[in-house]
């Protein structure tokens, strides 16, 4: 695992498109619309994806995560 998909989730950390999807123009279309509203609308949930996005990014791939799970991978061996 690992990449975008560890680090984005949809409509809680950020906005995820899938680039294979047929309908791609619709679906940009459509969230950069709500992204429009949002900002227009409802600053807080942008506040919350930010703040949920670091908290993420903070928990999981950080310097220490990262030491802890070479850590335990190397005790694993063992």
């Amino acid at each position: 695992a690992g990449g975008a998909k560890d680090l984005l989730k949809d409509r809680v950390t950020g906005l995820s498109l899938n680039f294979d999807d047929p309908n791609i123009e619709e679906v940009l279309s459509y969230k950069i619309a709500n992204l429009v509203k949002w900002v227009e609308e409802d600053l807080p949930l942008l506040g919350q994806m930010k703040s949920l996005a670091k908290k993420n990014i903070g928990d999981n791939y950080s310097l220490k995560a990262t030491i802890q799970r070479l850590e335990k991978c190397y005790e694993s061996l063992n």
